[in-house]
């Protein structure tokens, strides 16, 4: 930071901020420290890039257009990624302690979105988890249905039969 005097008393320049206004996270624009969760913001921003083909906001020619944008605007929601778009989203927070705490734990949400496990991006119910796992174990949860109706059937089926011998006792 440079200091001059000027008619009205000492006059001070910031520093230069070296950013890339497409790729910098809300608190860098504003010019507040830089974290992890700055680094996770601009990973979000790629990851969104990647999945899209575009960027995450509607964005306008000059840097503050894009500095307004990218402070006001939400991201555009990733549609039919289902985890993918709450995994980015998550990434994109404008508030940095929303964010991944790091680059790995965003690393590891998407591995476990790969492999159709649940990411700590989505709240954590237990309709959630359940289709998780139901669609990993397809198979497993189809013969446990067929077994559970198998067996249903069987004590209708047994339930009536009962029923029916008391009836013909009777006559």
């Amino acid at each position: 930071v440079q200091a001059r005097e000027g008619a009205a008393g000492p006059v001070t320049r910031g520093e230069l901020r070296a950013i890339t206004p497409r790729y910098a996270a809300p608190e860098q624009l504003r010019g507040e420290p830089v974290t992890t969760a700055t680094d996770v913001y601009s990973l979000g921003v790629v990851l969104y890039e990647l999945v899209s083909g575009r960027h995450p906001y509607r964005l306008a020619a000059t840097a503050a257009e894009v500095e307004r944008s990218v402070l006001q605007q939400e991201p555009e929601p990733l549609a039919g990624v289902g985890d993918l778009d709450h995994v980015v989203r998550m990434a994109l927070r404008k508030e940095p302690d929303r964010r991944y705490g790091s680059a790995r734990a965003l690393a590891e949400d998407l591995r476990r979105h790969l492999e159709g496990l649940p990411v700590a991006a989505r709240p954590d119910t237990f309709a959630y988890r359940t289709a998780k796992f139901a669609r990993r174990h397809r198979v497993g949860v189809a013969a446990a249905a067929l077994v559970f109706a198998s067996l249903a059937a069987g004590l209708v089926a047994t339930r009536w039969q009962a029923r029916e011998a008391v009836r013909q006792a009777r006559k």
